[in-house]
């Protein structure tokens, strides 16, 4: 199991900025797992919600506030950020976690604690 950081950068001239936009919640991001299902697919990467929970996202300007996500510069970094802020505000003693195996299929995977570790099998 590895953790990648990886940023997008847009470069002009001699000044590049980071994307601040792209790994922000939006409307039609009703829960948590249709949030990270787009940043993964918006990166190219594949992801699976294997959590028996999901959580939903009733404000997205208030989760972006809370979380910072403007300020997310890879989709590691976010979800660090998203599932921090769950667990501040988590109804389910559960909490989520989020795993990234960069060669596998799916590269990303989200279980919650009370599941085994991401790299064993479910059963």
């Amino acid at each position: 199991m590895k953790v990648a950081a990886l940023s997008l950068l847009f470069c002009a001239a001699v000044f590049c900025y980071a994307d601040s936009t792209k790994y922000i919640a939006k409307p039609q991001d009703t829960s948590l797992s249709k949030l990270i299902a787009r940043w993964a697919s918006s990166d190219r990467q594949s992801f699976k919600w294997e959590a028996s929970f999901d959580v939903p996202i009733n404000d997205v300007a208030a989760i972006n506030s809370e979380a910072q996500l403007g300020q997310a510069t890879a989709m590691d970094d976010a979800l660090l950020r998203i599932l921090d802020v769950e667990v501040k505000n988590a109804a389910n003693p559960a909490t989520l976690v989020a795993c990234h195996f960069p060669d596998d299929d799916p590269s990303w995977v989200v279980r919650d604690s009370k599941q085994p570790p991401c790299d064993k099998p479910l059963k």
